[in-house]
């Protein structure tokens, strides 16, 4: 969280490709040292490697105090079972974001007329403010979840002057909201479409039940940029994960991660100091 580097990782493979050539052949395998290291489902990989990973911290005398991710919570519950019984859970801004934004999309398939891309954007805007604003503040989040539909159908009773235009523009021109224009909505004119109202609500009233949920939320901004970092030395569309080769991609990912470049000549320096020695001793 402070530094943005790693502290721990792993892997899970259910396939190793010395194995399945011997299977395909009729074959028993040549000693090896085989790669598959899991056996369960593809679901159950992402909970084993958590606990793994906290195992790992926990072994070294550390504690992991909270846990970002989605909110799929088979992970969190495992690890809270079997490593640390005080971990908390804090849900990632960045998941639910999206998942807000796939629904408001959804509905251009209900009300082709009445939202269109741009308010669609509003609506999600409004929404990041909203949450970015009231951190920590659940009373806060209530308030502005009725806001965020409601500010663009002209009602600003649950608006805030900080950021509310219309709020603003009345106090100090003496003017009525009415006369507001958006400036993130087709014309500058309130929505008024009741049953795309409705639809709206029915996204945004039921996250009233994790208020204190959205008033923590966490970011996971560095694994996903981690991930952009092993796509580029381990590609999804070539499969690496029959051999050590996926392993060693995964390192060399994290090198570039924690250290930078130089991880490159970082690796081949004791490679070089040992080809000194040995030269060396063969004069000697």
């Amino acid at each position: 969280m402070k530094t943005g580097k790693i502290v721990s990782f792993g892997s899970r493979s259910k396939h190793c490709r010395i194995c399945q050539r011997a299977k395909s052949s009729n074959k028993v395998p040549r000693v090896h040292k085989c790669h598959q290291n899991f056996s369960g489902s593809a679901k159950a990989m992402e909970p084993d490697i958590v606990c793994s990973m906290l195992g790992d911290i926990k072994s070294q005398g550390h504690t992991v105090k909270t846990l970002i991710g989605d909110d799929d919570a088979t992970g969190y519950a495992r690890a809270r079972k079997e490593v640390f019984s005080h971990l908390e859970k804090h849900s990632d801004k960045n998941h639910l974001r999206k998942n807000i934004t796939k629904k408001l999309y959804a509905l251009k398939h209900v009300h082709k007329k009445s939202i269109s891309t741009m308010i669609i954007k509003s609506l999600t805007k409004n929404f990041n403010y909203m949450l970015d604003q009231n951190r920590g503040n659940p009373d806060g989040i209530e308030k502005g979840l009725e806001s965020v539909v409601e500010h663009m159908y002209g009602n600003h009773n649950y608006c805030s002057l900080e950021w509310c235009g219309a709020l603003k523009n009345q106090q100090s021109h003496n003017k009525e909201h009415a006369e507001y224009k958006h400036s993130n909505l087709p014309y500058g004119r309130d929505l008024s479409d009741q049953e795309l109202k409705a639809d709206l609500k029915q996204i945004f009233e039921p996250l009233k039940s994790k208020i204190h949920v959205l008033a923590n939320l966490g970011s996971s901004n560095p694994c996903e940029s981690h991930m952009n970092t092993n796509s580029s030395k381990a590609n999804k569309r070539i499969h690496y994960g029959g051999s050590f080769s996926f392993d060693r991609r995964l390192h060399a990912a994290i090198g570039q991660k924690n250290i930078g470049y130089s991880y490159i000549s970082e690796v081949s320096r004791p490679l070089y100091y040992y080809e000194q020695c040995f030269d060396c001793s063969v004069l000697f």
